[in-house]
């Protein structure tokens, strides 16, 4: 093989979305081979995507679909990386392949334990800061209630982290609720994933008011349960990033969230240096069902 790419054996999972980005520049195959090695046993897989800057005219044209021009410039790949539509509806039903891709430098979580503030704060326990404190443990792990962060049931809620310093961000990562119990299925007919439908990210720098990047989520009834926003155009500065939910009146639940960059290290600090792991996103469990009738209906 002209390249060997071995799963860590030390990880409880390898996830479910796994981005292999350590295939070496100038890498030129023709044949992609996947197995389990010494293992007696089944080989599942839902989708292999296989991304290349090769001339588009060298494959048939049903295959021409361009890689969106931020990942990472603006020439064409041969297929985009989209989940297909057979993944279970706890998962984006469309997510682009990072920004990371094909470079192999390291990103950091620069929104980790930084300042946050939000809207509204419903309880004690759901502070903003719970939303980026570094634990990306869901509810179905830590308990119903714990590690989010939680705004009243108000008219456009809002959560926000400053950064300290303008960066150049590269994508960000939301992590959102994956239960599914009575509250969540009166108010939002199911998964209590479904309540970030419609939401809005922004990227803001300085003391401008209007958001150098806008993400506006377009899904259909659940954004998932890890959403990974990679749109963001190539160079984007910004200092402070915002989520709401704009028109509506609703509470705003946060489990965690990421910003990632390739900036300088040494200008944030050391704790706050945390890489994107290799596999996204790692073992966390599917949507656990639910019945909870001592928390009220914003649950």
């Amino acid at each position: 093989a002209v390249f060997t790419y071995n799963d860590d054996p030390s990880l409880v999972g390898p996830g479910l979305i796994i981005l292999i980005t350590t295939v070496p520049s100038g890498t030129i195959g023709d044949r992609v081979r996947i197995s389990l090695p010494n293992k007696n046993e089944h080989l599942v897989l839902i989708e292999v995507q296989v991304f290349s800057y090769e001339n588009p005219s060298l494959v048939p044209s049903t295959m021409r679909t361009q890689l969106p021009s931020v990942i990472p410039s603006n020439r064409p790949s041969v297929k985009q990386s989209v989940v297909p539509s057979t993944v279970p509806s706890s998962l984006p039903t469309e997510t682009q392949l990072p920004s990371i891709i094909p470079s192999n430098r390291p990103l950091y979580n620069v929104a980790l334990n930084k300042s946050t503030s939000q809207s509204s704060t419903a309880d004690d326990r759901f502070i903003s800061s719970k939303a980026n404190d570094g634990d990306v443990r869901p509810e179905s792990v830590v308990g119903i209630g714990n590690g989010i962060s939680l705004t009243n049931k108000e008219i456009n809620p809002w959560w926000e982290v400053t950064l300290g310093t303008s960066v150049v961000i590269e994508s960000i990562t939301i992590y959102n609720r994956d239960l599914v119990h009575n509250g969540c299925t009166a108010n939002y007919g199911g998964n209590c994933s479904r309540h970030l439908k419609g939401f809005r990210l922004e990227i803001f720098n300085g003391e401008d008011a209007n958001a150098v990047f806008t993400y506006n989520d377009a899904s259909l009834d659940d954004p998932g349960l890890i959403i990974l926003i990679t749109t963001v155009p190539s160079g984007t500065i910004g200092d402070r990033v915002r989520i709401s939910l704009p028109n509506k009146n609703e509470h705003l639940v946060l489990i965690e969230v990421q910003v990632f960059s390739y900036e300088n290290p040494s200008l944030v600090p050391s704790t706050m240096r945390t890489q994107l792991p290799s596999v996204i996103p790692s073992n966390r469990p599917s949507v656990v069902s639910l019945t909870v009738s001592s928390y009220p209906s914003l649950f």
